[in-house]
């Protein structure tokens, strides 16, 4: 018997009369679940009237007795057994919700018999946030089992308000850049320049036949510029043609940018570690991601870029009082 010793939380879950979970009434269910993971108590009372979301009244009226009326599912206990249930409770009309908890379930079992194991999950910046709310889930449910999960993720391809980064593991180990003395023996002095020490980058570059970046990988970075928005892949191709180094100037003049939202933007490609400040001006943080956006400009558009820009030049040149261009890098 559970006792009521200090501050316990009240929880109440509102649902239909109609609302089933395969083939019981759904408050049965909820019951059932809450009973299974020993909570204090749980209590099912039906309502004489309510609407929730969807705006539809549930009423208790003489002639509708037997339609859909309130139910409400009740339990008290601590703050932190109500915070875990909470997330088995948010269900779809067709159920899926429980269909997922008993799918976690089972893999809990299957983790208690095979333990002691580790589960190893790569490239976790891709999870949905489905993927991402089992591995809470399972993290919590076998606290108590020996058994490690080891996720990787790109840290520079996930913003700070990721789901990815509400998970709350037990260690983190960082995997910092390959210094240039740590690439040296693979004999190619400009790699570390290219790559910034960045394994995957390193890899693709040593593994390049005739010069030319291997498709999947060239399209792996050109989907990531992509995904930074319209206005962001639009200057980090033309950044691309002004050269490794550029100054925003430079490129607010060629692309007809206004040039506060040019320079917040830069600054934002630097916070996602694509770009960096380089004096007064940018370059590209990694020199293989500027080589493929370069590939994308054909010569025509990059012939009206240059043509452009020397104009601009030509005009600073004629005022005495505008500063001196960085030089254009081909």
């Amino acid at each position: 018997m559970h006792g009521f010793k200090g501050e316990r939380v009240l929880m109440r879950v509102h649902i239909g009369e109609r609302d089933k979970y395969q083939g019981e009434p759904l408050y049965w269910a909820i019951v059932q679940l809450l009973r299974k993971r020993h909570y204090a108590g749980a209590t099912v009372t039906k309502g004489i009237m309510s609407f929730g979301a969807s705006s539809r009244i549930h009423t208790a009226k003489f002639l509708e007795l037997s339609l859909d009326l309130p139910i409400v599912v009740e339990c008290v206990d601590t703050a932190e057994k109500i915070q875990e249930i909470l997330p088995e409770l948010r269900v779809d009309d067709d159920g899926r919700a429980f269909a997922q908890v008993d799918a976690l379930e089972s893999l809990v079992r299957l983790v208690e018999v095979h333990a002691p194991l580790v589960l190893l999950l790569d490239d976790l910046q891709w999870a949905d946030t489905s993927t991402l709310g089992a591995l809470a889930y399972i993290q919590r449910r076998c606290a108590a089992i020996p058994v490690a999960v080891v996720g990787a993720f790109r840290g520079d391809e996930v913003a700070d308000g990721d789901p990815l980064r509400r998970l709350t593991p037990t260690a983190v180990v960082r995997l910092e850049a390959l210094t240039e003395s740590e690439l040296a023996p693979l004999g190619d002095a400009d790699l570390h320049e290219q790559t910034g020490g960045n394994p995957g980058f390193a890899v693709a570059l040593r593994q390049r036949a005739a010069g030319d970046l291997e498709q999947t990988f060239g399209e792996t970075l050109l989907a990531r510029c992509r995904a930074e928005g319209a206005l962001a892949y639009r200057l980090l191709v033309w950044a691309s043609v002004l050269g490794e180094a550029f100054a925003p100037e430079d490129l607010s003049e060629v692309i007809r940018v206004d040039p506060l939202e040019m320079a917040e933007e830069l600054d934002r490609l630097c916070d996602r570690r694509l770009l960096r400040v380089a004096g007064s001006g940018f370059r590209f943080r990694y020199g293989i991601v500027r080589d493929v956006l370069l590939q994308t400009v054909s010569p025509a558009r990059r012939r009206v870029l240059h043509e452009r820009l020397a104009t601009t030049r030509r005009d600073r040149q004629s005022d005495p009082n505008e500063p001196r261009a960085m030089p254009l890098v081909r």
